[in-house]
């Protein structure tokens, strides 16, 4: 009688012990679920962030010159923010509209290099040529289709129309609505220069036919490693000025005073500031992925 009562004290203690584990148990669970939930909710409500490609963020380190990708990435963080802490009239937080576009700095260098008509055709369509009415290309001077980051210099084209004025949604697909090419260089070489004629047969592939590619007025560069940041700076006060600009403004020269203006007021020290803004904004992205990680 005593062994019987003994063992069933026993099994009664071990039925509480895994109750209790079982209780603590689906505890934990439903703990985990809701931080699980609040979690996705979280990343749900925050904007994502884009991925930094791997060295981006010593490309912005001073005196480096930029790469295909840094200047891909800054571009979309650009387009995404609409400023820069480096400019005194930027207006970070509202994003570029879909009518004003950087184009990525491969597909500039593909077009260069594309001669089969049927692929330019296919890739203008997918661009939606038809809604953009200023159009950003980062040119590099490369002729090397075989090897990326080959190029020893970085300039900007600029494709646009007056405001209000692009055929819109229900025009072809690949027509080009741009009447105005401008090329803008912060070494100045000219029109002999091998990134201008780059830059000039980029605008012919998507125009579709020979266009006349005007040479922009800007600030000259003080070094040889710092065109990429020039090409950034200009992007961001050309679509800035773009866009405080009237709809359907004429097209002579006297649009391009605005901007121009602003371009050739650009110092060293806000080029530097330019950079620094990039390397900060990469590298915070960086620990940001690694945190999540």
């Amino acid at each position: 009688a005593a062994a019987a009562a003994a063992a069933a004290e026993a099994s009664g203690k071990l039925d509480n012990i895994d109750r209790t584990d079982l209780s603590s148990k689906d505890t934990l669970s439903k703990s985990d679920s809701m931080t699980r939930t609040r979690s996705k909710q979280k990343s749900q409500e925050e904007p994502k962030r884009r991925k930094v490609p791997p060295g981006v963020v010593e490309d912005f380190d001073a005196g480096n010159w930029l790469s295909d990708s840094s200047i891909s990435w800054a571009a979309c963080s650009l387009a995404e923010s609409g400023g820069s802490s480096s400019s005194s009239r930027s207006s970070p937080g509202n994003a570029f509209p879909k009518s004003v576009e950087i184009m990525d700095p491969a597909m500039a260098f593909w077009l260069a290099m594309q001669d089969d008509l049927k692929d330019l055709e296919e890739a203008k369509k997918s661009m939606k040529l038809q809604d953009v009415e200023l159009m950003l290309c980062p040119i590099n001077d490369s002729r090397d289709a075989s090897s990326a980051d080959t190029g020893l210099h970085w300039t900007l084209l600029v494709c646009w129309c007056p405001r209000g004025s692009r055929p819109g949604a229900g025009a072809a697909g690949t027509s080009c609505p741009w009447r105005r090419f401008r090329h803008y260089d912060s070494l100045g070489k000219g029109t002999f220069d091998p990134g201008f004629r780059q830059a000039t047969k980029v605008a012919a592939r998507l125009a579709g036919k020979p266009v006349e590619v005007e040479m922009g007025k800007c600030p000259r560069q003080a070094n040889f490693y710092d065109c990429g940041v020039y090409v950034l700076l200009f992007a961001e006060i050309i679509a800035q000025t773009f866009l405080q600009s009237s709809p359907s403004a004429s097209l002579d020269d006297s649009d391009l005073t605005s901007w121009e203006a602003r371009l050739n007021s650009v110092t060293p020290l806000e080029v530097s500031s330019c950079r620094k803004h990039y390397r900060i904004l990469a590298a915070a992205s960086r620990k940001e992925e690694y945190t999540v990680r």
